[in-house]
């Protein structure tokens, strides 16, 4: 998949060298989407926990290290959540803009994530 990716965007472009962060993009745009089109938390659930478990099965961003990931799947998890959580409580029922309730999210889920291991 890698070889892929250089082939089609360069060896040296932003999409090559920043894959993790493109992943993570686009990862936070479908949970936020999940968190405006779903209803009920169980539905909600599986999609918190796909992305993690198939960056481990696939070992696409990682390579062999994503074996290593499985420590920190429930925070990515919890994060994933609060994200959902977050943005659907201020986009929904507080009724403020997509931009704040995207932003309060996403810096939600670095804290949750990233102050889980310092």
């Amino acid at each position: 998949m890698t070889q892929l990716i250089k082939v089609v965007f360069g060896e040296h472009s932003i999409i090559t060298t920043n894959s993790l962060l493109i992943v993570g993009l686009v990862v936070n745009t479908i949970l936020i989407m999940t968190a405006i089109h779903l209803k009920g938390w169980k539905k909600i659930l599986g999609v918190i926990t796909m992305p993690s478990i198939s960056t481990i099965v696939s070992g696409c961003i990682f390579g062999t290290a994503s074996v290593y990931m499985l420590n920190i799947i429930p925070v990515i998890w919890l994060g994933n959540f609060v994200l959902i959580y977050c943005y659907k409580w201020i986009l929904l029922e507080k009724n403020k803009n997509y931009f704040l309730a995207g932003m309060v999210g996403i810096i939600a889920k670095v804290f949750i994530i990233f102050g889980s291991f310092e």
